[in-house]
């Protein structure tokens, strides 16, 4: 049975102004523990005003990656998530259960990988992203994100170093609901359109609203992942 580890934070990168991403150290005789798949989450645990709260986090890290990373957006009056964004330091321990979740790709074959995500939802898409850009050299992603605006973007930086080290493999689509965009998704990326706004808005409401994922199953040779929140557990992913 699964059980609760003390892991210490090494490092707290500012995403956003409501988000952040937290690198975990995992020390020699936990590594088999922690092992991991990409889309996989962690449940965080810590006691704050005098009681014991766990939530569950997307990894955002890749297998491979030196540190153990997840991200984690502070949404309105959650507990845990102001604690991560506004208490938690560098050098905190934090309790930390080892990995679950089956919202993972079956690596190995080559196919192109449609990855459409909101808000923090990014998270499991982002180390979906890199992992198989990494290990499947024939394989394509096309990554739909939606959020609010330009600064409420997660990963931001790190997106753009994808897109320019995968260039032909990796293409980026940002959708901004409160924002004037001049690329009409349905069009394509070549065809544009003057004050084009997107409908829907990517914003997270509750802090314990289980993930939304979306699976439609066409072509063996295209995969669909959908996430519009990191913060809880995974579901599965079928071809398109």
């Amino acid at each position: 049975m699964s059980r609760f580890h003390d892991l210490t934070v090494t490092g707290i990168d500012r995403q956003t102004p409501e988000s952040v991403a937290v690198s975990l150290d995992v020390p020699p005789e936990l590594q088999d523990d922690f092992q991991y798949q990409p889309g996989q989450y962690l449940t965080l645990a810590a006691t704050i005003g005098g009681e014991d709260i766990r939530r569950s986090y997307s990894i955002c890290s890749a297998p491979g990656d030196e540190v153990l990373k997840v991200g984690v957006k502070k949404v309105e009056d959650g507990a845990f998530s102001s604690f991560v964004n506004d208490g938690l330091a560098i050098g905190d321990t934090i309790r930390v259960m080892p990995p679950e979740g089956r919202f993972t790709p079956e690596l190995g074959s080559d196919h192109h990988y449609l990855l459409i995500a909101a808000g923090s939802g990014i998270t499991p898409m982002l180390s979906i992203a890199k992992t198989v850009l990494n290990n499947e050299q024939g394989s394509q992603i096309t990554l739909v994100y939606g959020n609010k605006s330009t600064e409420t973007i997660m990963f931001r930086e790190e997106l753009d170093d994808l897109k320019d080290r995968h260039m032909g493999r990796f293409s980026l689509v940002h959708v901004l609901s409160r924002e004037t965009q001049d690329i009409d998704l349905a069009a394509g990326p070549n065809r544009r359109r003057p004050n084009y706004q997107p409908r829907s808005e990517g914003a997270d409401r509750s802090e314990r609203r289980r993930p939304d994922f979306h699976l439609r199953s066409r072509r063996d040779d295209r995969l669909c992942f959908s996430c519009c929140d990191g913060n809880g557990r995974s579901g599965k992913a079928n071809p398109l």
